[in-house]
């Protein structure tokens, strides 16, 4: 998978989809512990593993900043039609 930060490898992509094994990484104390648990999913060096784990994790931080809200997503959907809005367009 290309991002803008690097890419990262379908094995890695893969892990995400995994949830009993995220629950698993998430209580590792090192990226040893972590790589130890997944070495044989993902089959890539330890050093790429932790470059490719450092491009996911700043790619998914960049895309969590710039999250709408379900009421954001209304708005520019153009589905939700507020009392505010209403009021205006009865003016006319």
């Amino acid at each position: 998978m290309k991002t803008p930060k690097g890419e990262i490898s379908d094995s890695i992509v893969a892990l995400a989809n995994d949830e009993t094994l995220l629950k698993k990484m998430s209580e590792c104390k090192s990226p040893e512990e972590v790589y130890a648990l997944v070495e044989d999913r993902v089959g890539i060096p330890f050093e790429q593993f932790i470059a490719e784990m450092t491009i996911a994790h700043s790619y998914l931080k960049e895309m969590e900043a710039g999250l709408l809200s379900d009421d954001d997503l209304d708005a520019v959907a153009g589905g939700k039609q507020t009392k505010k809005f209403f009021d205006i367009i009865t003016i006319f």
